[in-house]
């Protein structure tokens, strides 16, 4: 499999393409596109969209099967994918924050002394 159809850059693709829409909730989101809410959710979950899932996505939000699955922007409109772009750095940005390290917090007091035997 393509890293690209990796079901982890599915579910950033739906996302970048859920910000890019405006609404403000996966619920809203979702139904708009005949999803249950829970239905999206598990996409964002990193499980696959079945077709359906997907073609609904698809014709309401203005992309393409191709750029859910595989990445490809190509077929999507110039305006959108221009929203779709700026979403996914956004999702890119919040992603490299969450896996820096944290520094690390000083601990009070006096350090613990070790038993050695």
């Amino acid at each position: 499999m393509p890293p690209e159809a990796h079901p982890d850059q599915i579910a950033k693709r739906l996302e970048a393409i859920w910000l890019a829409s405006g609404i403000p909730t996966k619920a809203e989101f979702a139904g708009n596109a005949g999803l249950a809410a829970n239905r999206f959710s598990n996409y964002l979950s990193r499980n696959r969209p079945d077709l359906d899932g997907a073609m609904g996505i698809a014709l309401t939000y203005g992309v393409t099967l191709d750029f859910i699955y595989v990445g490809d922007i190509r077929g999507v409109p110039v305006e959108k994918a221009a929203k779709v772009r700026a979403a996914m750095a956004q999702i890119e940005r919040r992603g490299m924050a969450e896996i820096e390290p944290k520094p690390q917090k000083r601990q009070r007091g006096r350090p613990k002394k070790s038993v050695s035997q």
